[in-house]
This record gives C-alpha cells, sequence and structure tokens, in this order.
C-alpha cells in the first residue's frame, strides 16, 4: 500500500470580534434592565412609605403638642395619644408632682384654665378632653431652669374617666406616647397595650441637681 500524504487539515478560526455597534448595543441593553430594576425599588420603597403603620415617633410628638398651642420648654413632658382617630372617647391626663410636693394635672397649674405656675415655674399648658376629634395632646413645662429646685420631679399618666359619664368612654384603647426631655436630653415611651380606666401609669423620675439632669429612672423602657 503507498504511503499517501496526509491533508492538510484548515485549524477552527477564532470567532471574529463583535463590532462596536453590537457591543453598544449590548451595554445599552444592560443598562435599560438596571433602570428597570432601579425603577421597581423605588416604586416599592414609595409604596412602603405609604401604606407602612404610622409610628407616632419623637418628631410627631413634638408636632401634635406644637400644634394644639403647646409650648417647649427647658424641662417637662409631652403626652400623645389617638393619633389612629380611632379611640376618640379616651381621655389621658399628664400628672407632675414636684420635689415640694405641687402636683400639676388638670384641676391645677392648668394655664387653659387660668392657673397659675407653680413657685418652681411649672405648668400645664394643653389639656385635651376625651372627645377630640384627631390626635390629642397634653403638655406640662417648665420654661427655664433658673426656677429648678433640687429633687426628684415625679411623671406620670392617668386614663381619666368623668364621674357619670363612663359609658361614653371607649372601653379599650391602644396606649399613648409620651417624651420626657430636661435641656438637650429627651427620651421618648411608648405604650401601645390597652391602659385600664382610672389607672394610673408610671413614667419616670427626675432628678435634678444645679438645674440639670443628674439622674432619671425609667419606668417604662424608653425608644
Amino acid at each position: 500500500m503507498d504511503n499517501q500524504p496526509i491533508p492538510n487539515i484548515p485549524l477552527p478560526q477564532q470567532q471574529p470580534p463583535l463590532p462596536q455597534q453590537t457591543k453598544e448595543q449590548d451595554t445599552n441593553r444592560k443598562l435599560k434592565r438596571w433602570n428597570i430594576i432601579i425603577g421597581i425599588i423605588d416604586v416599592i420603597l414609595l409604596l412602603l412609605l405609604i401604606f407602612w403603620p404610622k409610628q407616632c415617633n419623637r418628631d410627631d410628638i413634638d408636632a401634635a403638642v406644637e400644634q394644639a398651642g403647646g409650648n417647649t420648654g427647658y424641662m417637662g413632658m409631652k403626652l400623645v395619644w389617638n393619633d389612629d382617630g380611632q379611640h376618640i372617647n379616651v381621655d389621658f391626663d399628664a400628672h407632675a408632682h414636684e420635689p415640694n410636693g405641687e402636683h400639676i394635672y388638670y384641676m391645677r397649674h392648668n394655664h387653659n384654665k387660668g392657673g397659675a405656675p407653680t413657685a418652681l415655674g411649672g405648668y400645664l399648658d394643653v389639656d385635651m378632653l376625651h372627645n377630640h376629634l384627631g390626635t390629642c395632646a397634653e403638655n406640662i413645662l417648665w420654661p427655664s431652669k433658673e426656677k429648678l429646685a433640687d429633687g426628684v420631679y415625679h411623671f406620670s399618666v392617668y386614663n381619666f374617666i368623668e364621674p357619670g359619664y363612663d359609658r361614653i368612654y371607649d372601653q379599650h384603647n391602644r396606649g399613648f406616647k409620651a417624651k420626657i426631655y430636661v435641656g438637650n436630653k429627651s427620651f421618648t415611651y411608648n405604650v401601645s397595650q390597652d391602659v385600664p380606666r382610672e389607672q394610673y401609669v408610671k413614667i419616670a423620675d427626675v432628678t435634678i441637681s444645679n438645674g440639670e439632669l443628674a439622674d432619671i429612672k425609667h419606668y417604662i423602657t424608653p425608644q
């Protein structure tokens, strides 16, 4: 058998590079996909902002008290409830006891009723009733630290029921939000469970020394 020469078989050539126009089209398609993904994420975030259950944070408390005509002093407690508009017949009252024994609440040192401040300068300037439609607020404050005495200031909230009108008050509620502040220090509290009728809820005891916050005892864990 004669030896036949092996034919030369051409090796496969590499694919030619993509034209510049094809590369640009591929890049544009990728950019369009990313733009679509980013657009979907933006829509989801917007829907979350619109429909996420509203929580009354520190700024919401300040805004609600300010809208009700309340002021911010050097020290005080701000109280807000019914921000969901579901329990209009609930009447929470803000209470504060000074070291000298003075009691600030709706019956005493109430600016709305013409009451004078305490000897230490404390008073209540917002006192909303149970049948207020929408967000309710109360506000106790001491305008400056010059009159503050050393000692412990007790802050609490009371679920008030007017005698003879207990049938018109809601049996249940969703609690309240409160904020206690001294100077530039503040503490926000959220009581989300039902508060029984005619019951006090202790918020905090604030100890003042030389006009400054020396200590605070929280009865409710602040946010």
